[in-house]
């Protein structure tokens, strides 16, 4: 089940993140879909929650996106990956769910990311 969707600076490609589901999607192509769709974690560790509660692409980093997760987790992926898309986890001091991401289109290293715990905090990834 989706829970969130993002689509990439260029327009030509959207993220879906959900339960046990984060998919790269080609717009441009029309026979593409959710289901034909880069599976991004069908290489990545199976011992990980990696459930998604939203999804963001990195602004001028080609390809890489951020997901929230409902353990107070941060993913960093990279779409053009093949294989363990996973490029780093991190973790905060959040022990709640992450609800939002957003980064910040002048400095794609800076990540605000809000948590389930009422709390707003700014990462440099």
């Amino acid at each position: 089940m989706a829970a969130a969707l993002s689509i990439s600076p260029d327009g030509r490609h959207a993220a879906v993140a959900g339960r046990d589901l984060l998919r790269c999607v080609d717009l441009t192509d029309p026979s593409s879909s959710i289901e034909t769709g880069h599976n991004l974690l069908a290489q990545t560790r199976k011992n990980m929650n990696l459930s998604s509660n939203d999804v963001q692409w990195r602004p001028m980093h080609d390809g890489q996106l951020a997901t929230g997760a409902p353990t107070g987790d941060v993913l960093l992926w990279d779409c053009e990956r093949r294989g363990n898309a996973l490029l780093r986890t991190m973790r905060g001091n959040n022990s709640r769910a992450i609800n939002r991401l957003c980064f910040s289109p002048s400095q794609p290293s800076q990540l605000l990311v809000a948590a389930n715990e009422r709390t707003v905090r700014l990462w440099d990834i």
